[in-house]
């Protein structure tokens, strides 16, 4: 990438669920690797955090975020932005967790120079 002229890379839409899988379990392991491969190779990141979709914990614990069809029926959260986002319980935890992923160590290394960006 850094021979293409590349200075920064984008790991965008990142699923919520590949770093909390289950509510309050982390896990980071896999992503700090790769933050490491391209602080290593000297390119910036650019972190595009998704918190849509929103795992399936979540529909659990905040059935105010459902969102349903003009007939009424609940919409599955397997598809993709199938969430409430002004759901106050939906913001507790997708604020949680951003802020969360934000505090790991890959991220907030200041020698790795990471911009940050924050997307919902």
């Amino acid at each position: 990438m850094k021979e293409a002229g590349f200075t920064t890379v984008r790991l965008g839409h990142l699923c919520w669920d590949s770093y909390e899988p289950e509510e309050g379990v982390y896990t980071f392991e896999w992503f700090d690797k790769v933050m490491d491969f391209f602080a290593e190779a000297g390119l910036g990141v650019v972190l595009d955090a998704s918190m849509r979709p929103a795992p399936r914990w979540v529909h659990v614990l905040c059935p105010g975020c459902d969102i349903y069809d003009k007939s009424g029926n609940r919409q599955d959260s397997l598809r993709r932005y199938m969430e409430d986002v002004t759901d106050p319980a939906y913001q507790y935890y997708a604020l949680r967790f951003a802020r969360k992923w934000m505090e790991n160590e890959a991220i907030c290394d200041k020698e790795k120079e990471v911009e940050k960006v924050v997307r919902m």
